[in-house]
Order: C-alpha cells, then structure tokens, then sequence
C-alpha cells in the first residue's frame, strides 16, 4: 500500500492510502497531537466513519497495528509444530459419555491417548489444563488434543452401545 502525505496548512499533515480490500483510509494528524482516522467506503468524498484518537491513544494503536503486542503466526507454521496432531471439540450433551463424570473417572487420557486441555463453560468460564478431579457438566466443551487415531478412539468411546433389544 501506498501512503501519500501531504501539509494541511494550519491544521497538521494528512496521510492518506488504500487497502487492499479497496477502502480509503485517512489519517489526520493535528500540531496539537490529536488525531483522526477516516475510513472511506463507496463515496471517495464522504467518510463512513471518524474516529478521533489522543495521542496516547495513536501510539497505543500503532504498537498493535506494528505487531508490538502480538506478531500472529502462519496457519503453515501451526501445522508444522502440530504435524500428526489434532484439535477436537466435544459438546457435553444430556446423556453424553461425559456429562458428570470427572476427566479422571472416564479415564479418557489412559483410555484413548486424547489429553483433555480446556473445557470451555458457558460464555465465560474457560478452564485451562483441567485437573483429573474437574466434572464435565451439561453444556460444557471438552477440547482435546490428541492424534487422529487417539480421537478415533475417543470418538468410537463416545458412541451409545447397541444394548442388544429388538
């Protein structure tokens, strides 16, 4: 992308460019050091949205926009740390295999290889690493990790047994 700058006389300098996606994006910046960022949709001319940021706030934005905070990694890079390894997301159900047993209890790591890392509980209970000791509960999601073959044998574990009846 390219940036193009020019002087507001009295005012500060303008920093203008276009994204990828095709939006116009400006930014305003005054001698006073405030700043205004426009984004521009359809209408070169008419902004769809100003936010106005101090500039506390500008720098504080630019860290993140600069990957100061977090520097996200390739979907190629994951894949190749996790080679043979999946992520499983199990919904606790009524009469699930899980609902109100202990992750030891149902011996889930000795049984299937799978290790239980989080259970995620309702919109803000997030359980890292749980401990042998933690009862699943209805509506919880048991996220496991384990090979394909593990989760296979977690996944034949989980399935309702033929009780043999007409």
């Amino acid at each position: 992308m390219e940036i193009r700058e020019s002087d507001l006389p009295g005012v500060g300098k303008k920093f203008s460019g276009e994204t990828a996606a095709g939006e116009k994006i400006v930014i305003v910046i005054h001698h006073d050091g405030t700043r205004q960022l426009f984004r521009f949709g359809e209408d070169p001319d008419r902004p769809e949205s100003i936010t106005p940021l101090t500039d506390e706030e500008a720098h504080q934005f630019g860290a993140v926009l600069a990957g100061t905070y977090f520097q996200p990694v390739s979907e190629e890079a994951v894949l190749e740390v996790m080679k043979g390894l999946h992520l499983r997301w199990f919904p606790v159900t009524p009469g699930s295999f899980f609902a109100g047993h202990s992750i030891g209890k149902l011996g889930i790591r000795s049984r299937t290889g799978v290790s239980v890392i989080a259970i995620i509980r309702g919109q803000e209970t997030h359980l890292p690493n749980p401990s042998p000791d933690e009862v699943l509960q209805v509506g919880d999601t048991v996220v496991a990790l384990g090979t394909v073959e593990q989760m296979e044998r977690l996944l034949a574990l989980t399935q309702p047994r033929d009780s043999g009846g007409a």
